[in-house]
C-alpha cells in the first residue's frame, strides 16, 4: 500500500479467486438450511477448452435449462491448462478437457473419442483422395494448434508414431484462424473433428486420417474433492451428451422460434375454421327456425287436409 494506491499481496489474489466460490457455497448452504433450496438448485461453474466450449457446452447448457430450470450453469472457456488450473484450484465444480498429461492430483471420465481429420485447400493434392494416410503428410507445412491447446500433443506424438517429417508453417490459438490461414493457401492442418463447424467448410477440402487416432474427450474433477449433488447432476448431463457424440437434436430445439411461429399459425388458423363453422351452424339453424316460423300457416292447412307429419316433412325437404 502506498498513498496513492492499493495492491492486493499474492496471498489476497489468491484469496480473491477463491472468495466468489467459497460465498457461492456458503450462500448455496445457508438456502439448504432455510428449506428454500432442492438439490437441483443453484450455480455449477464448468471450464472447457474452446472447441468443445463451442460445439458441445451450448448444447449442454440449453438442456439444462430444459431439464434443471434451478440450475446455473456457468461457462469458463479457456485453454487446456488454465483449465486444468481451474479445476485444480477449486474456481470451478470441473472441467471439460482433453486427455491430461498429468492425472495424479485429478479424477478423469472419459466421454467421447473422436478422430482427427486432415484439412486442406481444395486445390491440394490430398484433396484428390477419399481418405488421406498419416504418411502421406510427410513434407507437407502444417498449420497448427499451439502447445496451449491439449490437442498439439497427442497430435504431436500421431506424427512421430508414424514418422512424418514435416514443418510447422504457423502455430496458432483457435480452429477459426487454421481456417483462414488455409484458405489463404499456407498449408494443411490436422484437426479434431469437433473443431470442424456444423456448415461445413467453404473452399477446403475434409478428409478423415488413416489409421484412425483420435483424442479422448474428459471430465475432470479435483481427486480430493468430491462434487456436490448439483455439480453431479451437471456432470452426468454433460457425460450423456458427450457419450452420445452425435446426439439426436430434433427441429423444435434446432429452430424453436419457427416451431413457435408455426404452432402459433396452427392455433389461430383452427379457431378461425371453429368460427366459420360456428357462424354456418348458426346460419343453418336460424334459416329453418324462420322458414318454420314463416310457414306455420301453411303447416296448418296441411294438417287441416290430413297430412301427416312425415308427408309434411318429405313436401318441405322436396318444396323447400
Amino acid at each position: 500500500r502506498t498513498t496513492r494506491e492499493v495492491e492486493l499481496t499474492d496471498a489476497g489474489r489468491s484469496l480473491a479467486t477463491r472468495l466468489p466460490r467459497v460465498l457461492d457455497d456458503l450462500d448455496a448452504t445457508l438456502q439448504d438450511v432455510a428449506g428454500m433450496a432442492t438439490g437441483l438448485r443453484g450455480r455449477v461453474r464448468v471450464a472447457s477448452i474452446p472447441t468443445l466450449a463451442a460445439n458441445l457446452m451450448p448444447e449442454c447448457i440449453a438442456l439444462c435449462h430444459e431439464l434443471h430450470p434451478g440450475m446455473e450453469l456457468m461457462l469458463l472457456d479457456r485453454v487446456q491448462n488454465a483449465t486444468l488450473a481451474s479445476v485444480l484450484s477449486g474456481e470451478v465444480d470441473f472441467g471439460v478437457v482433453i486427455d491430461p498429461e498429468d492425472r495424479e492430483a485429478l479424477t478423469c471420465e472419459t466421454i467421447l473419442t473422436e478422430p482427427f481429420y486432415l484439412a486442406c485447400p481444395l486445390s491440394h493434392r490430398l484433396a484428390r483422395k477419399r481418405t488421406v494416410n498419416w504418411t502421406d503428410l510427410k513434407g507437407e507445412s502444417l498449420v497448427l494448434l499451439d502447445h496451449a491447446s491439449g490437442s498439439r500433443r497427442l497430435i504431436d506424438e500421431a506424427l512421430s508414431a508414424q514418422q512424418v517429417q514435416y514443418t510447422v508453417a504457423q502455430e496458432v490459438g483457435h480452429s477459426t484462424t487454421i481456417f483462414r490461414m488455409l484458405e489463404a493457401g499456407l498449408g494443411v492442418s490436422v484437426i479434431p473433428k469437433l473443431a470442424l463447424p456444423p456448415q461445413g467448410l467453404a473452399g477446403l477440402a475434409v478428409r478423415p486420417l488413416t489409421p484412425q487416432i483420435g483424442r479422448h474427450v474428459m471430465l475432470v474433477h479435483r481427486r480430493n474433492r468430491a462434487l456436490s449433488p448439483l455439480a453431479q447432476t451437471a456432470w452426468q448431463l454433460v457425460e450423456q451428451l458427450g457419450r452420445e457424440q452425435f446426439y439426436a437434436r430434433d427441429w423444435t430445439r434446432s429452430h424453436g422460434n419457427l416451431y413457435q411461429a408455426i404452432r402459433m399459425e396452427k392455433t389461430m388458423i383452427g379457431l378461425l375454421l371453429l368460427l366459420i363453422v360456428a357462424v354456418a351452424a348458426f346460419n343453418i339453424v336460424s334459416t329453418l327456425v324462420m322458414v318454420v316460423t314463416d310457414k306455420k300457416a301453411d303447416i296448418a292447412i296441411l294438417r287441416t287436409l290430413g297430412a301427416t307429419p312425415r308427408q309434411i316433412l318429405a313436401t318441405f325437404m322436396v318444396q323447400g
